[in-house]
């Protein structure tokens, strides 16, 4: 691993893990086009730094949260994560292809469409963040294990869809990266079998390039969820979409 596929790499995964494109998408072509696949160090050191910076930026609700650890807002995160563990459980051990790669074009289109039914139907009556909505989006976390679909993207538009308002989808989205993140990292050390080795230089590359990056996607989706605003980014997937047929096909 050099420095500049480090750089590359820390880049895409700090912008594509919080704006709605998919970084396992993103990182999972660029492997399939030749530039250098990360180690299992530098994938950890990647994902850890977007996760410091989503903490950063939400660092008082995540105190409030550890700090009332039985409240209904709490709990709402403990419904989320459920299915979303028992779906990319499932997915870990049955679509073994897919997670490579091998449905990479239609997982892009199904990001898309999603989030452009998130803006057709952005008027719909206001809903509430409650059990059943918290485990409906933790339901299509799970489905975003597969590379290709968007994390943030799918559970935002999932949310919007279901009524909640803009802030707050966004806001329990991001803060729900955090123990799928965390929990995805232990379960990579725990069953990977993979030796942490990685050079110093562009591990530490990798990793600021990526918070650095992380900090800037959380700000910039934000912006485009509080305008209503997915189409640009429903744009790009669509392009995507076709272009990764063509080049991996």
């Amino acid at each position: 691993m050099d420095i500049l596929d480090a750089f590359i790499l820390g880049l895409t995964q700090g912008l594509t893990e919080f704006l709605p494109v998919s970084s396992s998408g993103h990182l999972v072509l660029l492997e399939r086009l030749g530039v250098g696949a990360p180690s299992l160090a530098l994938n950890l050191a990647l994902h850890l730094a977007t996760l410091l910076a989503v903490i950063l930026i939400y660092r008082r609700r995540f105190w409030w949260l550890i700090c009332h650890p039985t409240s209904k807002q709490s709990l709402l995160y403990v419904v989320a994560c459920v299915p979303t563990v028992i779906i990319a459980i499932l997915i870990k051990a049955f679509f073994r292809d897919a997670l490579a790669g091998s449905l990479l074009p239609t997982c892009f289109m199904f990001s898309a469409v999603i989030m452009t039914a998130a803006d057709l139907f952005k008027y719909r009556r206001i809903g509430v963040l409650d059990n059943k909505n918290a485990f409906l989006t933790g339901v299509m976390q799970g489905i975003a294990v597969l590379p290709g679909i968007s994390r943030s993207g799918s559970t935002i538009a999932t949310l919007t869809l279901l009524g909640v308002p803009k802030p707050q989808a966004k806001e329990f989205s991001f803060m729900l990266s955090v123990p799928v993140i965390l929990g995805g990292a232990i379960y990579e050390l725990a069953f990977s079998g993979e030796p942490l080795t990685v050079a110093p230089l562009p591990l530490t590359v990798a990793l600021v390039t990526a918070f650095l990056a992380g900090l800037f996607s959380v700000w910039l989706t934000g912006k485009a969820v509080d305008k209503g605003r997915f189409w640009p980014f429903s744009a790009y997937l669509i392009a995507l979409s076709v272009l990764s047929f063509i080049l991996l096909y």
